[in-house]
């Protein structure tokens, strides 16, 4: 859980710049460069997904998450894991 926080925090230092090369830019960026930043910027929200999902996995596996028991059907289970 901390490695993920840590990994945020870094993500954010990434971001930034990313964000102000492409919105409030110091000078003409040519179409290819453009294109890199942007997927750059894309690559790093994609990565925050992720280690998001990796942050919720530790808090569920250090039980930090509110556990909500619940009856469910068998088949309901299957189902839903069939796809």
């Amino acid at each position: 859980s901390a490695t993920v926080r840590s990994a945020l925090a870094r993500l954010d230092d990434v971001r930034l710049p990313l964000h102000i090369l492409l919105e409030a830019r110091f000078g003409e960026l040519n179409e290819n460069q453009e294109e890199l930043l942007g997927a750059a910027r894309d690559a790093a929200d994609a990565m925050d997904g992720v280690l998001r999902r990796l942050g919720e996995v530790a808090d569920a596996d250090r039980g930090a998450l509110p556990v909500q028991r619940e009856l469910v059907q068998v088949n309901d289970v299957v189902r839903a894991v069939l796809p």
